[in-house]
């Protein structure tokens, strides 16, 4: 008799945990889209980090490597302003800025509409990331991917581009669809 009561309160166990892990559809959307985002932003920020951190070990500053000739050249450049090198020698209006962004990103994350918009957003978080570490750390965002033809820029930059522009397409044909 005990073994059944046993037996009868862990099915009811079971029932009730099963219970508990069910998650609605908007849940399940939600927790899809902040994991894309998560995982873009850490794949980028990672990639990115781990990158300068070769570079600062293997080049002096304004040393650099030929990779296709000098068509693209692996040169270690700093940078104290932003894109373009504009705000030259100010760290903290970039740094500001990026704070901001970052919290805008945190704070509206979960407007996000679909896992793409969820990766592409994630990129542009990743590269904020990545370029204010070497802010708030270096005082200055370290590029190393020269192109002739090109200002220097890193690999949070990448992320920031494809990023910014990704979103802007799938927004773009989301209000043409309207």
């Amino acid at each position: 008799m005990k073994k059944q009561h046993h037996t009868l309160h862990s099915k009811e166990q079971h029932a009730s945990h099963n219970s508990k892990l069910k998650y609605s559809e908007k849940d399940i959307f939600y927790m899809k889209n902040t994991v894309a985002i998560l995982i873009a932003a850490l794949s980028i920020l990672i990639l990115d980090q781990l990158t300068k951190f070769f570079v600062r070990s293997q080049l002096k500053l304004g040393e650099s490597a030929p990779v296709i000739g000098n068509l693209l050249r692996i040169e270690h450049s700093s940078n104290t302003g932003i894109a373009f090198s504009l705000l030259q020698g100010n760290i903290w209006i970039p740094a500001w800025i990026s704070i901001l962004a970052i919290a805008a990103i945190l704070i509206f994350h979960d407007s996000v509409r679909n896992v793409r918009e969820g990766v592409f957003l994630g990129l542009i978080l990743g590269g904020i990331m990545g370029n204010l570490i070497d802010r708030l750390t270096f005082r200055a965002v370290t590029d190393f991917i020269s192109f002739s033809f090109w200002p220097s820029f890193n690999i949070a930059d990448i992320g920031l581009t494809v990023g910014a522009i990704g979103l802007a397409i799938l927004i773009y044909f989301r209000m043409a669809k309207k």
